[in-house]
């Protein structure tokens, strides 16, 4: 019996030679390397971030998610004779504003600011001189947009609780598959993100962008409404992959595939878009 290991004992060994073998792979060039440019990568996002933060986007992004809650809670009230579900049918009224149109020309006002600095007084020399690579220029865009891109999901959230909970009472529990909707429809939006980035990257002016995402944004809408043409129509264009992923004007959960179907068309669309953004800038350098 003294023979025998508990397996607290073998729990303990495989413990400390897996702590001793990270410890070595920390140490080696590779991981210095990974460290040096994820140390890069962090710095880039946080200097987009505080660009955006002492921006005035704050403003669209707390003004606009209300107009949409605003403008879907009285076409919920006009028709609460119809509207008998409470809280999922207030969601069909907010989201249908909000994920047709808002949310991208949200977005799509964040980028154009976000590389309007890069089109002004020959900025772009400057950054094109720092120790980065093309890659992470981009990709910091992409994410400082994305986050707040996430904060504007909150924003919404709140709105609609606050509406339906205050303004209209609803006696019904909070539906807990919003919360779905809102995460899915946000990791949809990082392509939508990396659409507009590059958009905004290749034109100067500021409203062009905003006004070509209100264009994509009937496409999407098409693309959308249209199923006639083809239920996998939808997985084409961002814009009508976020109204699917937010489930607008609609109360019913999609199955897994489609969301699984959605993600990969998610990241298909923002891989697509960096590769775009790393060859204009190489254009842009030459």
């Amino acid at each position: 019996m003294g023979a025998e290991i508990s397996s607290y004992e073998v729990i303990s060994s495989f413990g400390f030679c897996f702590t001793r073998h990270l410890c070595v792979c920390m140490e080696s060039p590779k991981a210095e390397k990974i460290r040096f440019l994820g140390g890069h990568m962090m710095n880039l996002i946080r200097i987009e971030f505080m660009k955006l933060k002492k921006s005035n986007i704050w403003t669209s992004a707390v003004i606009i998610p209300m107009i949409s809650v605003f403008l879907g809670s009285g076409n919920y009230y006009l028709n609460r004779e119809i509207l008998k579900s409470e809280w999922y049918s207030l969601w069909t009224q907010v989201s249908l504003f909000y994920g047709f149109f808002f949310y991208t020309i949200t977005i799509a006002i964040i980028c154009s600011y976000s590389w309007r600095m890069e089109h002004k007084d020959n900025n772009w020399n400057r950054i094109l001189a720092l120790p980065y690579s093309y890659l992470q220029l981009i990709i910091s865009k992409i994410v400082s947009i994305s986050i707040v891109s996430l904060c504007i999901q909150a924003i919404f959230l709140i709105f609609y609780y606050v509406t339906g909970k205050f303004v209209f009472g609803f006696k019904t529990e909070f539906p807990p598959e919003v919360f779905i909707w809102v995460g899915i429809s946000w990791i949809i939006s990082i392509s939508v993100c990396s659409m507009q980035s590059f958009i905004s990257m290749n034109i100067k002016s500021f409203s062009v962008p905003v006004g070509i995402a209100l264009f994509l944004c009937f496409i999407g809408i098409g693309f959308y409404v249209f199923k006639g043409l083809g239920e996998n129509l939808v997985y084409f264009l961002p814009n009508s992959l976020l109204i699917k992923g937010m489930s607008s004007n609609e109360t019913e959960m999609l199955k897994v595939s489609e969301y699984i179907k959605m993600l990969i068309s998610t990241l298909l669309f923002t891989v697509f878009f960096i590769y775009l953004s790393i060859i204009s800038i190489k254009k842009i350098r030459n």
